[in-house]
């Protein structure tokens, strides 16, 4: 990916890492004109229950749950996200 920011060009590139016990591991690498960076980051990836069992220990609760961010019913095997609206009980 190419970014502008000031007039000067940074480039992005990601590169995956591994994914284990639910877990996705990758890099981001940024390269400035003068320097570069790299950012490495770790994504765990929770089922929809797992995550409404820690919302009803947080004391909160789920009001509703959508399968993307235009609202799409949830399919737990189709849909790209897992969206939660929550409420104070």
């Amino acid at each position: 990916m190419v970014l502008e920011h000031r007039g000067k060009i940074i480039r992005e590139s990601r590169r995956f890492i591994k994914l284990q016990n639910g877990r996705m591991t990758f890099e981001l690498h940024y390269k400035f004109p003068d320097e570069s960076f790299v950012s490495r980051s770790e994504l765990r990836f929770l089922s929809r229950n797992e995550i409404e069992d820690r919302v009803a220990a947080s004391g909160l609760r789920v009001e509703k749950v959508f399968g993307g961010w235009h609202f799409e019913p949830f399919d737990e095997v189709l849909s790209p996200e897992i969206i939660f609206i929550l409420r104070l009980p």
